[in-house]
């Protein structure tokens, strides 16, 4: 397979900045890969620039104040792996995926990065999922970062690897983790060809993206077994009064699973590719005919030790709920 040299990166990357930024992209990249210590924007600049040609403050201009995106170096790079010439490598697609059909399988969640010091943008006090205990709730400083990553299976590596393609700083008083998860997965969504279908994973706090409008694409989460859960809202007419509505009619309630129900996740997972692929077919099929995609509610649920997972593909077909419980 051909692979990419790193000069060929750097360039398909400066597109998105300035004549000066560019600069400072170049030396700041390879100062990241040659630093055998701790990444600090000092160890960078000493791998980077050994010389000290340039001040310190230069480096850290870049991160503050220079003109370029995040959200468009992370479309280059994401477009530069999965696009032609060179893509999509099979170690990122899904294995139930097909030439024609290639599924991604993407991992939705948040961290914290821990970091020292009140006068980093956008730190703050929020609560450490690692320390904190069903009685005591303990809290870090940091940034919280919401990350939206693809699964990646490497030859001679059994577990697969998630690599981050997307990521926000969520901020307090600005918009939520829940809008940010959305707007990437859009962004991600747009970067990409139509016949691209995506597998999202997520856990239980991100579990109401699932009512949200996903084209080609499935969503599993964990929600409780007891949850209400409602329709889309249906559309307004022409001249209707009042306020939009938020919510459409209510669901039926998950249920707990029967005898004879329980299969593993990595089954569940197959089998999900398996239809979006089916799906994605079956849309073809619909715009040769000249019938526009059906946009179809998704549903996602959740009982302790089990996975519920929604079926929304975008395409032609009825809404489904499906309830597996792991083996135990």
């Amino acid at each position: 397979m051909p692979t990419l040299g790193w000069e060929a990166i750097l360039a398909a990357a400066s597109s998105v900045f300035t004549a000066r930024s560019r600069e400072l992209f170049r030396a700041i990249a390879a100062g990241w890969v040659l630093c055998p210590t701790r990444r600090t924007l000092t160890g960078i600049q000493l791998c980077a620039d050994p010389a000290q040609t340039r001040a310190h403050d230069c480096f850290a201009y870049f991160f503050r104040d220079a003109v370029w995106e995040a959200g468009k170096l992370w479309c280059t790079l994401a477009r530069l792996v999965l696009l032609p010439p060179f893509g999509p490598p099979p170690w990122v697609l899904h294995p139930g995926s097909t030439p024609e059909h290639p599924v991604l399988q993407a991992l939705l969640d948040d961290t914290i990065t821990g970091k020292t010091g009140r006068q980093i943008n956008g730190a703050g006090s929020f609560r450490d999922p690692v320390r904190s205990t069903a009685k005591h709730v303990a809290f870090t400083w940091g940034l919280n970062v919401v990350l939206l990553c693809l699964t990646v299976r490497f030859p001679r590596i059994p577990q697969p690897i998630a690599i981050p393609v997307h990521l926000c700083i969520y901020r307090k008083g600005g918009p939520t983790r829940l809008q940010l998860a959305q707007a990437m997965l859009k962004d991600l969504a747009d970067w990409l060809p139509d016949h691209f279908a995506f597998l999202i994973t997520a856990d239980g706090a991100y579990a109401s993206l699932a009512g949200s409008r996903w084209p080609r694409s499935h969503f599993c989460s964990r929600i409780r077994s007891d949850a209400a859960i409602y329709d889309l809202p249906p559309p307004r007419h022409p001249g209707q009064r009042g306020r939009p509505r938020k919510k459409g009619p209510r669901l039926p309630t998950p249920q707990a699973p029967g005898p004879g129900q329980c299969h593993h996740a990595a089954d569940i997972a197959d089998q999900i590719a398996h239809e979006v692929g089916a799906m994605n077919r079956h849309g073809d099929d619909d715009a040769a005919a000249g019938q526009p995609p059906v946009e179809k509610p998704v549903v996602a649920g959740k009982e302790p030790g089990s996975v519920l997972h929604a079926n929304r593909s975008g395409r032609r077909g009825s809404d489904r709920v499906r309830r597996r419980c792991r083996a135990s």
